[in-house]
């Protein structure tokens, strides 16, 4: 019965516990157990579990094309910081989706958020209680408009950017220059990678650059509007 077979999964393959440092590590664990208990040979047969399963799933039917979507459905409304609440965990959204009414979908590993078919967000899925998962980006728009607000701003103080970001920052603001400019490096994540642009700040530092214009440029790009804001001057 599945009943039955539960336990046999408990007994022979989640336990005896064992710590993991991440969930593909205990995933890796887990699937080792699999294969050493589907190597016995169960008492009465001259086969293995194995060997008999490799026999029995050739007139079974096919998976379905499309996969099963295995996660928590849920309905909720982002409140006025852009956050919906999940099992008493805060994820941030877009702030253009502030007070909307949204689409949870909770998988083991992660939290997606849709607004009607669109996904708008995706965050890790935390397991803790009371705590909040910002992501600076969905904040970028709103401090564009308000850059004084970016150093008391949450997201900001909670994303955990590379140093030379910081330095990268300080020099601009020695220049006199606004932290719209800053702001508008981080708006380059939307179309290249962390290490891209911390490797194009580290270069505009050393060369003496430390604008804008100079890091779009050592991405291999003039300024433009594609990364939703203008290039600052000053």
């Amino acid at each position: 019965s599945v009943e039955n077979l539960v336990g046999l999964a408990q007994r022979y393959i989640v336990g005896p516990h064992r710590e993991a440092r991440t969930w593909d590590e205990l995933n890796a664990i887990l699937w080792q157990r699999c294969l050493e208990y589907a190597r016995r040979v169960p008492q009465g047969s001259t086969q293995s579990i194995l060997e008999r399963w490799e026999h029995e799933k050739k007139f079974l039917r096919p998976l379905p094309a499309r996969p099963f979507d295995c996660c928590k459905v849920a309905l909720v409304t982002s409140n006025k910081v852009s956050c919906v609440t999940f099992e008493t965990c805060r994820y941030s959204v877009p702030v253009q989706y502030a007070n909307r009414s949204l689409q949870v979908r909770a998988y083991w590993d992660r939290i997606d958020i849709y607004a009607g078919q669109e996904k708008i967000a995706s965050h890790p899925r935390c397991y803790e209680r009371n705590r909040e998962i910002l992501d600076l980006d969905h904040y970028l728009e709103l401090l564009h408009a308000k850059p004084g607000a970016l150093e008391q701003a949450k997201p900001f103080r909670m994303a955990q950017l590379p140093a030379v970001y910081h330095q990268f920052r300080a020099e601009l603001q020695a220049q006199g220059r606004s932290d719209r400019e800053f702001i508008e490096i981080l708006m380059l994540h939307r179309t290249y990678s962390v290490s891209e642009v911390s490797t194009a700040l580290e270069r505009a530092l050393a060369q003496r650059t430390a604008c804008y214009a100079a890091v779009k440029q050592l991405l291999g790009a003039q300024p433009d509007l594609a990364d939703g804001a203008p290039p600052s001057t000053a």
